[in-house]
């Protein structure tokens, strides 16, 4: 390409990583391994793998947390409110926009 920048992104693909949900009395926490995101840039796209979906028995109302590094944080919709266990029974597989920077977890689809 002459006259312009080439830009290349995505070159490794999507990052999966396995997340194992645990239903709690307060939540429920999809646990990450360590160093999940260690070595992804500052923003971008990862797919959350849940080892076993959210019961369909879980409490509607419980918030959903990520926790890596024994720190948790909070997955939220496009408009940034906090999903519950109710928008996730079921599901096995969740894309989410991840930003170090603001430090948040950005839900984009539910279902894969």
């Amino acid at each position: 390409m002459t006259g312009s920048a080439l830009y290349i992104g995505n070159r490794g693909g999507v990052p999966i990583i396995t997340a194992t949900p645990t239903v709690g009395t307060a939540d429920v926490q999809l646990s990450l391994p360590d160093n999940a995101f260690r070595f992804l840039g500052v923003k971008g796209l990862v797919v959350l793998q849940l080892s076993t979906p959210i019961p369909s028995g879980t409490t509607g109302t419980l918030p959903v947390l990520a926790e890596v590094n024994g720190q948790t944080r909070p997955l939220t919709n496009a408009s940034g409110t906090a999903l519950t266990a109710t928008d996730l029974v079921g599901v096995t597989a969740i894309v989410v926009l991840f930003d170090k920077a603001a430090n948040s977890l950005q839900v984009l689809s539910q279902t894969i």
